[in-house]
């Protein structure tokens, strides 16, 4: 029966060993997810604040080339405008010239 005795307090020491080894890999395993959360979490956020930064940084670049454009389009419009001016002023001279010449009469042509 003493045979027995140890074999039954060796199998109690066997289970309780093995439930200490389950709790102990149970709570190795709970800190292990915890960690990979946290770790996710982090990494979340990161990407969250990349993809803030790198939209921010697009949106940035968008506008700069819109303000190149709208300089552009104004430089050209002020050079379409000046070279419109100088028509004008030159079809303005060229009308006077042929008022001058061809509808008022010069002195030196009038009647004796």
């Amino acid at each position: 029966m003493n045979a027995n005795a140890d074999a039954m307090a060796r199998i109690r020491e066997a289970e309780a060993e093995a439930e200490r080894i389950r709790a102990e890999a149970k709570q190795r395993a709970q800190e292990i997810i915890e960690t990979a959360r946290q770790e996710a979490r982090k990494r979340i956020a990161r990407a969250r604040k990349e993809a803030q930064e790198e939209a921010q940084r697009l949106i940035a670049e968008a506008l700069q080339r819109a303000r190149a454009e709208a300089q552009k389009i104004q430089r050209q419009g002020e050079q379409e405008a000046a070279a419109a001016e100088a028509r004008a002023q030159e079809n303005f001279k060229q009308a006077i010239t042929f008022v001058l010449e061809r509808v008022l009469p010069f002195p030196w042509d009038w009647p004796a």
